[in-house]
């Protein structure tokens, strides 16, 4: 068996100076919630008082605990296409969820739902590109309008200048007479986001964080094998370390997940995989 631990405090400290320095926060818990259980994630983000939840799919919406009807609003990153389902919600969350779209034609499916438009940057992964905005007022005439998504490219490279490529959005989109209220971003750091803000007083920049928050203090987070006598105790204990078991993952998930691994390397992922083969015999 494999198990995760961590330091109760120091995970906490973490989370708490997250949360204070990233302006308009919005937790990310998708997956297996990287590793420490979408559950947990849940609890964390009531617990820092985020009134915004983002998970990856909306079968990872249908799946929220009751106890997630404390968000006003749980964002689905992942783009609804035309046909896909958006029923089957838990009754605490109907008029919570958000979907994000990528084209008009999505937007126009989903008359009557809370909507977020993701905007095409550099990552070129999706969403709407210039071209695209003279048509996109009319498609968002039937949704509730939450605002538009930027999603960043992670690294970096020379010349990379994200802070920037928000700033041409919010132009782009103001001048094409589209609301800039409200504009969510991925990857950026804490002071970008706070500058982005002064740079644009008329507009709340939200930003939805998932690695760096969970998995960003890595000393806090401790995996280990479990040998068969020990199994029966890997349960939280009272010195502040509370665990994660491998026995108790969702179905399918694997361990280390793979979101782990910017916390931690393939080197030390090997060494538990074969510490946890010998214990069990497997």
């Amino acid at each position: 068996m494999l198990r995760l631990e961590i330091d109760r405090a120091r995970w906490d400290a973490h989370l708490a100076t997250v949360n204070a320095d990233v302006p308009g926060l919005v937790p990310v818990a998708k997956g297996n919630g990287y590793g420490l259980g979408m559950e947990r994630c849940v609890d964390e983000a009531l617990k820092l008082g985020a009134d915004t939840l983002a998970v990856g799919t909306f079968a990872e919406a249908r799946r929220l605990p009751e106890r997630a009807e404390g968000f006003s609003k749980v964002v689905v990153l992942t783009p609804h296409l035309p046909g896909d389902a958006t029923d089957g919600l838990p009754i605490a969350l109907f008029g919570r969820v958000v979907h994000t779209v990528a084209t008009a034609e999505a937007a126009r499916d989903l008359a009557g739902k809370r909507v977020i438009v993701e905007c095409r940057t550099s990552l070129r992964r999706h969403g709407v590109g210039v071209d695209d905005l003279p048509a996109l007022a009319e498609a968002l005439a039937d949704v509730h309008f939450d605002g538009f998504a930027l999603h960043l490219p992670i690294n970096r490279p020379r010349g990379a200048h994200p802070v920037a490529e928000v700033a041409t959005w919010v132009a782009r989109l103001a001048t094409a007479g589209l609301p800039t209220s409200t504009i969510y971003v991925s990857h950026l750091t804490g002071p970008e986001v706070a500058g982005l803000g002064k740079q644009f007083p008329g507009t709340t920049f939200r930003a939805r964080v998932g690695t760096k928050l969970w998995l960003g203090d890595r000393p806090a987070l401790r995996p280990s094998a479990v040998t068969g006598t020990a199994i029966a105790s890997a349960r939280p204990r009272a010195t502040g370390t509370c665990s994660w078991s491998r026995g108790e993952r969702p179905t399918g998930s694997a361990w280390p997940p793979r979101s782990l691994s910017p916390g931690w390397s393939r080197a030390s992922r090997s060494r538990v995989r074969a510490r946890s083969r010998r214990s069990t015999g497997r």
